[in-house]
């Protein structure tokens, strides 16, 4: 199975930062009414988003053959809880060693680079990123 939560990604600048964007589904927005609580989307989805964009920023910069693994965050500032149908922007952006997000969730990320080309086919995920920055 393979899943992502970014949308679309915007204003890559390579070496530097991009723009990964997320509207919440109706699904995501009732995950937490089926648990008791009332109907938001989990500010964790919102975490993994950030993730998942400092691996798109990785790749986009080594031509689709590296990706990131998030070691650790540091002052998080989580979103709002959003409901469907409202879109979560954030700006990830390389500082030096570290990676600073920007929008929906603010904070730090410290990372390691993983090689991707010995697990997964790069024509198939430059197919996937391309999917995503249509338009840019």
């Amino acid at each position: 199975m393979k899943f992502r939560l970014v949308d679309r990604i915007e204003n890559w600048k390579r070496g530097q930062s991009l723009t990964v964007r997320h509207a919440v589904s109706q699904e995501e927005y009732s995950l937490k009414s089926r648990l008791g609580e009332n109907a938001a989307a989990p500010a964790s989805l919102a975490i993994a988003l950030a993730a998942e964009g400092v691996g798109y920023l990785l790749a986009l910069d080594s031509d689709f053959e590296h990706w990131a693994d998030i070691t650790a965050f540091e002052n998080l500032q989580l979103p709002e809880e959003r409901g469907p149908g409202l879109v979560w922007d954030i700006q990830v952006s390389r500082v030096q060693d570290r990676i600073q997000f920007s929008g929906a969730v603010n904070g730090w990320a410290e990372y390691r680079e993983v090689d991707l080309t010995d697990y997964y086919d790069p024509g198939e995920r430059k197919a996937i990123i391309n999917s995503l920055c249509r338009g840019n």
